[in-house]
This record gives C-alpha cells, structure tokens and sequence, in this order.
C-alpha cells in the first residue's frame, strides 16, 4: 500500500537514493559488524612489482609464470 501510494510515483533516481539512504542507515545504526569497510585505495598497490618490472623483460617473466602453471 504505503508502495503504490507514495513510492512508485517517485522517478526511478529518487527511488534509488531513497534506497541508498534506507541502507545507509539501517547500517549505521546496527552492528558495527555490518558496516562496510574499504578494504584497499588503488594507492596502496603503488610501486607493487616496479623492481620486478625493471630487472627481467616482461616476455621472460611471462613464460617463466607459465612454465611453473604445467
């Protein structure tokens, strides 16, 4: 009822954002467990396998990661 009286009026984005909030909220206010973390910044992977990358020619290290998969 409270659906087909007020809320299918509303455009699909208001809709979206009402859900959004209704999520956001009801997380807030529960179990700190349910709260949703980030777990990585694409920062955090800067320089990951830059010394790597500058010692063995990509085409070598390829093969070789193919080598140890058979």
């Amino acid at each position: 009822m409270l659906y087909n009286t007020y809320l299918s009026q509303l455009s699909v984005a208001d809709r979206l954002a009402l859900i959004r909030l209704l999520v956001d909220q009801t997380i807030s206010a529960e179990d700190p467990a349910l709260q949703i973390t980030k777990l990585y910044d694409v920062m955090d992977f800067a320089g990951v396998g830059q010394s790597n990358a500058m010692e063995v020619d990509a085409q070598v290290y390829v093969n070789s990661l193919r080598s140890e998969w058979e």
